[in-house]
């Protein structure tokens, strides 16, 4: 789920374009399922506050849903994050060789033990989001799922960050 200030290109708001080119990046998916849902925040690039109207849409969408993967502009992550939805990323980030001190890396205070987390990766300048067909100035990938679709979301965060750190 695409959840931020993007905007579909396909006039149909089908996505089947957008669909293809992400199997299309990561062959290991035979098919996804892609939904864009419009957050606009009333900041600058930055991002800024969030329009509670857009808010509760998103909200009632994300409990129909329940999405593996959330690709999130600078405002939709921090107000997610504090949440505490998002899965910690620091294990796949480790196997994939990605330096924790990265500023792609996206952190988010856990609540219940007040360490920080990796939460979400900037994936903004990576092969895989470069040039797809949606309209988008900054994607930050988390993982929202469980279970065996968690699992399948990790391997995707897993291959993204290792674009990172292919020379």
């Amino acid at each position: 789920m695409f959840l931020g200030n993007y905007e579909s290109q396909d006039p149909s708001g089908k996505d089947e374009e957008l669909k293809q080119e992400i199997v299309n990046r990561y062959p290991a998916w035979k098919r996804v399922k892609t939904e864009v849902v419009y957050l606009p925040s009333t900041g600058g690039e930055g991002g800024g506050a969030l329009d509670m109207t857009y808010i509760q849409r998103a909200m009632a969408m994300l409990a129909a849903d329940r999405p593996n993967i959330l690709i999130l502009d600078d405002a939709t992550f921090d107000w997610i994050g504090q949440q505490q939805g998002l899965k910690n990323l620091e294990p796949f980030v480790k196997s994939a060789g990605l330096p924790l001190d990265d500023i792609r890396l996206k952190r988010i205070k856990n609540t219940e033990n007040g360490e920080e987390w990796i939460t979400g990766v900037d994936i903004t300048d990576t092969k895989f989001a470069t040039d797809l067909p949606i309209h988008s100035r900054k994607m930050i990938i988390g993982v929202f799922g469980e279970g065996e679709d968690k699992n399948k979301s990790t391997d995707f965060v897993e291959f993204l960050v290792g674009q990172m750190t292919a020379k």
